[in-house]
């Protein structure tokens, strides 16, 4: 089983994938902007070309950004653009002058942004590309655009922007961690450590999306343990915490890594059966039933997703299959298609219940027992098992 973690990937987390890339670009691209306007009111072109080539650059820059498939590419694609940036501003500053130009300080931008949004080995690269920008033109151009001073004023540009774009970067990634961790806490049920109610809806907005683009099916079980407040009444309130706890490890121990077991509060849980049809999540249930500890057991209601359905919608007629089987006596599972034979392995008395609200009409239901093992010895968290005909 899975526990539900929000998506915190680097491959994820990349700018350029996540909505709301315009709102990260605009800050960066107004100081590119301003910055060229108030340039072009003060100080006249040397060398034009080197313009052009360098709004060409920027277009491109725009055009990659806008343009690229980047959930198709890999993380280091990331890079492409600030080193784009770094590019069109070594240009600019070429074209005002070399070290004469004021621009030299947007060279500082790039790093900024992988500082904000990139890893650590992006931004050490991105501190490369500074030096290597500041230095290449004393040895490709020379004086008297650039010359030996060029170095030493390189050299304190990259101590500058290493501390600066390190410090930025250590504490962007602490506060996302403390905010994912409280986002996590938000979406955990803190007794059991499993995904809470919140959690569980948005799984299975997520799953009822794929349901309606794939037709895969699923389903969705809720599942309440018998006499909770019995057991409490019994053995006191820390014990009913350590059944639930118990319980939650167990069950989760008997799912599939695609399975979503959550806690709905109390002693309500739901199991989200991914691409699982009704029969199959019966079959999951009854392990989860022999695998209860403490001797205790569970009613449990089973829906199966239909085109169109909410999170809401699906978890009430599961809601209400829990509560038919709660009424027909506990310790059964209530679904609405014919079950599949329950997986067991120890002698038990098996049974699931048919809700026959989405059987064939003018199919009736036979009630008897099945007895695994021995015949005859009643057993009160043995559920039976209804056959259709």
């Amino acid at each position: 089983m899975r526990l539900y973690l929000l998506d915190s990937s680097t491959h994820q987390d990349s700018p350029f994938r996540r909505p709301g890339v315009l709102d990260r670009i605009a800050p960066f691209l107004a100081i590119y902007v301003l910055s060229m306007l108030a340039l072009l009111l003060q100080r006249p072109l040397v060398h034009a070309e080197f313009a052009l080539l360098a709004i060409g650059v920027f277009v491109l820059a725009a055009a990659c950004v806008a343009g690229l498939p980047w959930h198709r590419l890999p993380p280091w694609m990331d890079l492409l653009p600030p080193t784009m940036m770094f590019a069109f501003t070594a240009l600019v500053r070429h074209a005002y002058g070399g070290t004469e130009s004021p621009l030299g300080v947007l060279l500082l931008l790039p790093v900024f942004w992988l500082a904000l949004y990139g890893t650590m080995p992006q931004l050490m690269t991105g501190i490369f590309l500074l030096g290597a920008t500041l230095v290449a033109p004393v040895f490709l151009v020379g004086a008297p655009m650039y010359g030996p001073a060029d170095l030493l004023r390189a050299e304190l540009w990259l101590l500058a922007a290493g501390l600066l774009g390190v410090a930025m970067h250590q504490l962007v990634a602490e506060v996302r961690w403390h905010a994912r961790q409280w986002e996590l806490r938000a979406h955990t049920d803190q007794l059991t450590g499993l995904p809470n109610r919140s959690a569980v809806e948005s799984v299975l907005e997520r799953e009822l999306s794929r349901h309606d683009r794939s037709g895969a099916p699923l389903a969705v079980a809720f599942l309440d343990l018998d006499r909770f407040k019995d057991f409490n009444d019994a053995h006191g309130h820390h014990a009913g915490d350590d059944l639930l706890a118990a319980a939650a490890g167990a069950w989760s121990g008997q799912l599939r890594a695609a399975d979503v077991l959550g806690r709905m509060g109390g002693e309500e849980f739901v199991v989200v059966f991914p691409e699982t049809d009704v029969e199959a999540a019966v079959e999951t249930l009854e392990r989860l039933r022999l695998a209860t500890p403490k001797g205790q057991d569970f009613s449990a209601g089973v829906a199966r997703a239909r085109p169109g359905d909410t999170p809401l919608g699906l978890l009430a007629r599961a809601d209400e299959r829990l509560y038919e089987a709660k009424r027909s006596g506990r310790g059964r599972t209530v679904s609405g298609t014919r079950p599949s034979l329950p997986v067991a392995a120890s002698p038990r008395l098996v049974a699931t219940v048919i809700d026959l609200g989405d059987a064939p009409s003018g199919v009736p239901a036979v009630e008897g027992p099945s007895v695994r093992g021995e015949p005859g010895v009643p057993d009160a968290r043995q559920p039976r098992r209804v056959e259709l005909p």
